[in-house]
C-alpha cells in the first residue's frame, strides 16, 4: 500500500524594516516556486516512512543596517497532521541556526543571526525543508494535504 502525503507551501516573504537614523530601506526576497513535497510509505513494515526535502528555495536580502538583525521564521498551518521543518543552508552574511520544526501557531524563531549583507549590499541563504509523517500509519492522520504558509520576518536582534 502506498501512502502518499502532500504539502503545499505558499510562501510569502514579510519583512521591510527601516532605520530611523537612515534614508535607506531593508527588504527580503524570497525566489522559486511553491513547494510540494510527498511522503512515501516506508519499505517494509516497521520502519517509519520516508520523508521528502526540498532545497529550491533561496532567501535574499538587500541593505542590511549597520544595527544587529536576525531573520525569524514562523508558519500557518491549520488542521497541521505532519511535521515541517526548515534550515537555513549556505549563508552569505549571517549566521544559520539549527533545523527549527515549524509547528501552527508557534512564536516566530530564530532562522539566521547576526544578519549582514556582502559589502553592504546585499546577504542570502538557500532555504531547505523537510515533511515527515508520524510512525503509525494506521491512524487517522496517515492521508490527507497539510498547508503551510511560511513567514520569515526581518527584526531586530
Amino acid at each position: 500500500m502506498n501512502i502518499i502525503l502532500k504539502f503545499l507551501f505558499a510562501s510569502f516573504v514579510v519583512g521591510f524594516l527601516t532605520s530611523v537614523n537612515e534614508c535607506s530601506a531593508q527588504f527580503l526576497s524570497l525566489s522559486g516556486a511553491d513547494i510540494s513535497l510527498t511522503i512515501r510509505a516506508p519499505l517494509a513494515a516497521g520502519l517509519d516512512p520516508r520523508s521528502d526535502t526540498d532545497a529550491s528555495s533561496r532567501l535574499t536580502w538587500f541593505f542590511a543596517p549597520r544595527g544587529r538583525t536576525k531573520i525569524v521564521v514562523s508558519t500557518v498551518a491549520p488542521s497541521q497532521d505532519f511535521r515541517l521543518f526548515v534550515q537555513a543552508i549556505n549563508v552569505l552574511g549571517g549566521d544559520a541556526r539549527p533545523e527549527i520544526q515549524l509547528l501552527n501557531g508557534m512564536s516566530p524563531r530564530d532562522f539566521v543571526r547576526n544578519v549582514t549583507s556582502y559589502w553592504w549590499i546585499l546577504g542570502r541563504t538557500d532555504v531547505s525543508y523537510r515533511a515527515e509523517a508520524p510512525a503509525i500509519l494506521g491512524n487517522s492522520n496517515s492521508k490527507g494535504n497539510d498547508q503551510h504558509t511560511v513567514v520569515y520576518t526581518w527584526v531586530a536582534q
